[in-house]
Order: structure tokens, then sequence, then C-alpha cells
């Protein structure tokens, strides 16, 4: 599918394309809108070889709550460089890769497949608030190389629930009480896993109102910290927590760098809470800042004796 035609989708919770039963998509040269409420510009449903692929599309989601692109049920999708995915819409998604496949209804059709893919390497930027760049669950897999920087309020670049797997290791940038990724297993008896490599910006915010790096929360929400950076660059910036049982493994190969007052490097809350730590240092360099903050009942565990400075 080829056409250098713009379309729109403009009436709410409507669908532009819908592909499934080993149907294929190819974004080549299209101009797509989404600017109907909760509307979707592309859906890919079920397996048996279903695949999208965006290639250099233009997709512009201006609607409220609106979806650039859906990988369900067992589906792949590619999203490549040349993607150009613009969210304006408040609390616009760019793409989600779903496990559970959907009738047209909207209902639950089967099982979540863990056979549901998603590979995005394309650059996200905006300054609406609300945005969320990507969003796994359901068993769905994940995979960003491409840098987000959202400026807007209570932003987050992935969010991975309910059993699905996320991996990043393009660069985050946040805001103003926006998280750069979210692992929430809360509600589900999965293991939910995210793993970053890329540098995570968290800028803006404040001490009563933090942006955050990395967020585990769920007794099985795992966050592993492989490798990067946290520029904690906002007054108040946190790097990594978890809570409500979550887990936070810190790799030595991921630092903390403190650019501003009342900072937290790493945070765990709650029973069941941890942080895992191989870092065998932590410096603390700037005014009426933390390295390590744990609360009721959580716990710290390093690998080895570490230095905090």
């Amino acid at each position: 599918m080829a056409d250098n035609n713009a379309f729109d989708v403009t009436t709410r919770g409507s669908t532009l394309f819908r592909l499934e039963q080993g149907a294929d998509f190819d974004g080549s040269d299209l101009t797509l809108g989404v600017s109907g409420e909760g509307a979707v510009g592309v859906i890919g449903t079920g397996g048996g070889g279903t695949r999208i692929n965006t290639q250099n599309a233009e997709i512009n989601v201006s609607g409220n709550g609106a979806t650039g692109v859906i990988i369900e049920g067992g589906a792949s999708g590619i999203i490549d460089q040349a993607t150009r995915i613009d969210l304006s819409g408040r609390n616009a998604i760019g793409a989600l890769a779903d496990g559970q496949k959907h009738t047209l209804a909207g209902s639950n059709s089967g099982s979540p497949s863990a056979a549901t893919s998603l590979n995005s390497a394309a650059e996200l930027d905006s300054a609406q608030e609300g945005i969320v760049g990507y969003i796994a669950r359901n068993r769905a897999s994940l995979t960003n190389t491409g840098n987000i920087a959202f400026t807007g309020a209570d932003t987050t670049g992935l969010r991975v629930e309910s059993g699905a797997s996320g991996t990043n290791s393009g660069n985050i940038t946040i805001a103003d009480g926006g998280s750069g990724i979210i692992v929430d297993s809360n509600g589900s008896a999965l293991t939910t896993t995210a793993t970053n490599t890329g540098v995570i910006n968290v800028n803006g915010g404040s001490s009563a109102a933090r942006s955050r790096g990395v967020t585990a929360s769920g007794a099985r929400a795992v966050a592993n910290l492989n490798g990067g950076s946290f520029n904690l660059n906002g007054v108040g910036a946190l790097g990594a927590e978890a809570i409500n049982g979550g887990r936070v493994n810190v790799s030595a190969a991921s630092t903390p760098q403190f650019n501003n007052r009342d900072q937290i490097a790493y945070r765990a809350a709650g029973r069941g809470s941890a942080i895992d730590s191989a870092s065998n240092a932590l410096s603390i360099t700037t005014a009426g800042s933390t390295g390590y903050r744990i609360d009721d009942g959580a716990a710290l565990r390093y690998a080895s004796a570490a230095p905090i400075r």
C-alpha cells in the first residue's frame, strides 16, 4: 500500500486502517491524520503473518487520547527511523503493542500472544501534556532505539504493563512531573520487565511533583538499568524508584549525574520493593540531594561494598 494522498480519521473511537489475518501494511509516502478523540491511525491485529511497516509515513496524532499505531494479538510492527509521528493531541500515544487481540467491537478475542512485537527507531518529540511515546502490555514485546524528547507536563516515554517486556537504547528526555520509563505489573501475575541502556534526562518538576527517570511498580515489575545514565537536571528529579513490591536492578555501567538541588538517585518504598545495586560508587554533589532513599520496609542490596560520597 503506497500513495501520496493524505488521509484523516476524524471521528471518535474510529480507525483509519485495520489489517488482520496475515495482511501487510506499507506506509511508504503516506500522510495519515488521527484527529478524532480516541481514534487510531493503523491497527495490525492477529497472527498469521500480519505485519505493519510504516516506512517513511508521516502520522499526525492530534486527537485527544488518539493513537498512531497499534500492534496486537500476535502481529508484528516496524516503525523505522524515517517515520515521523507528530504527537500534538493531549494524552496522545505514539504506538501501542498489545498481546491481546480485539474484535471490531473492541472485546477481547482469544488469549494474549507473546509473539506480538513492535520495533521503533522513530524520533518522537512533543510539547503537549499527558503524552505517552510507547506502551507494551499483555505479553507483547517492545524495542525502542529512537530518541524521545517530551517537554510537556506528566508525559511518559515508555510504559510497560501486565507481562510485557520493553527494551530501550534511545535517549529519553522528560520534564514537569513526567517519567522516562514506567514498568507496572499491578493487577498481573506475570513478570513485567523493562531494560534500559539509553541516557535519560530528567528535567523540570519540583520537590513536591518530581520528574522520574524509571519507576518499577508492582510485585512482578522489574527494571534493569544495564547502562546509560541519568542526568538529573530538574529540581527534585528522581533517577529510579521501586514501589509497591517492584525491583530495580542497577548495573555498574548505569550512573546518575546530579545537576540540581533536592534530587534523589534511587528510591525504594514499601515491603517487597528493592534496589539491587552492582554500582561500586555513588557521588552526591548537589545541595539537599540523596543517593538512596529506602522507606516503609523496602530493601537496598549491594553486590559488593560500595562507597557513597
